[in-house]
């Protein structure tokens, strides 16, 4: 009887033993840390540029963790089409930094063989929260036929997406990022030869979320840190519903041929302190804000329309702000702007704003006013601008 309650005392340490083993290999990766995240390889990607390793980030991202992209052997991931992130427990697809670095590994999107490659998602996401870090994206498409989007999130179902771009370089798309207008953030990017960064979409009838007021549709939208190269046709652009809580501070923005903000319907606190504007050249307004602004800073700013590659094809801009509607409750102050062919900045009403300290210079050869005001003033303070070379407002 003794034998017997040994040997069966021996089976049950012998059993908490496995589930112990068995729980480690769970929890613990084989480098000793923990499981929190998959690799592509685990599923069979190659990462040799040429082996199409769509299926199995598919299968990573299916998995529920998050993704780590290796690049340290300068692994290059050719992905053929779209990344659908539907599982929530998939919050992160990151790198160490070192693709970013060396600018030799990535993710590839070939999306040669799509029917419409600009309409081609990298990520299409449907979850609340995606955070892409330390990755180099680039597309094997130039010129008009760039490729799709790097994230799309426009399922209409999900109204507050926190999507954040971070440490990453993009490179040869036709937009960054398309989706609803919540949580969008791009940090410390580089993002160079693209047609749009930010397009953003809303309609307050398709949110069904009633703790969201109609007038704040639009939030927490943050580009800061970013080096913007080349971007052809626009920076930002909110084609529908209401622009609020926009954050573009500390950026340098170069060579390029597109609008830094476009806004259909009003601007609500924005703002945009701290950023080099040069190179930008075409017969658009720089910052057009279609039905005005309310509570907006533009401070701090350089915006330069002759410094780049792009002088003598048309190396200025027609003025560097003009707003519709009422411009109310706003300061654009200390900055310096550089060439326009008509006003620096053009308004039709404004109230309690106030435009100070800003250094205004054309060397252009048209004749106009620096500051237009086609409506009313009232309540508001124009003064200590330094203007040369055109009129005084």
């Amino acid at each position: 009887m003794w034998i017997i309650d040994k040997q069966a005392e021996r089976m049950s340490i012998l059993g908490w033993i496995v589930i112990i083993i068995l729980t480690a290999n769970l929890l613990f990766n084989e480098g000793g840390d923990p499981v929190d995240y998959v690799t592509p390889q685990k599923y069979g990607a190659i990462g040799d540029g040429k082996a199409d390793d769509t299926a199995a980030f598919q299968k990573a991202v299916d998995s529920g963790f998050d993704v780590f992209v290796p690049t340290e052997r300068k692994q290059i991931y050719r992905i053929t089409s779209t990344i659908r992130i539907r599982n929530k427990r998939c919050r992160r697809i990151f790198s160490d930094g070192i693709a970013v670095r060396n600018d030799s590994a990535g993710i590839l999107a070939d999306f040669a063989g799509a029917k419409d490659p600009k309409a081609a998602a990298l990520f299409e996401v449907h979850t609340q929260t995606l955070t892409i870090g330390g990755l180099r994206i680039f597309s094997n498409m130039v010129n008009s036929h760039r490729a799709g989007l790097v994230i799309s999130a426009m399922d209409p179902d999900v109204c507050d997406y926190d999507i954040k771009l971070i440490d990453c370089g993009i490179h040869h798309f036709y937009k960054v990022i398309e989706g609803f207008g919540r949580g969008f953030e791009i940090v410390s990017c580089v993002i160079a030869s693209t047609q749009y960064i930010l397009d953003l979409h809303w309609d307050d009838a398709k949110d069904s979320n009633k703790n969201h007021p109609a007038e704040y549709d639009q939030r927490g939208i943050n580009i800061k840190q970013c080096r913007l190269h080349d971007i052809v046709s626009g920076f930002i652009i909110v084609r529908s519903g209401h622009a609020y809580g926009l954050h573009f501070e500390g950026n340098t923005c170069d060579n390029g041929k597109g609008f830094l903000i476009r806004a259909y319907d009003q601007a609500y606190g924005w703002n945009i302190t701290g950023n080099v504007i040069q190179g930008i050249s075409g017969y658009f307004a720089v910052m057009d804000f279609r039905k005005g602004m309310r509570n907006c800073v533009i401070s701090g700013n350089t915006f330069l329309s002759d410094e780049g590659y792009w002088v003598g094809k048309g190396g200025t801009v027609a003025c560097w702000l003009k707003a519709g509607g009422n411009t109310t409750g706003s300061v654009i102050g200390n900055n310096v702007f550089k060439n326009a062919e008509g006003s620096f900045l053009t308004f039709k009403n404004l109230n309690g704003t106030a435009i100070t300290g800003n250094a205004m210079y054309n060397k252009m050869a048209t004749e106009s006013q620096a500051i237009s005001i086609t409506g009313k003033t009232t309540q508001s303070q124009i003064l200590g601008n330094a203007i040369v070379g055109t009129a005084q407002a």
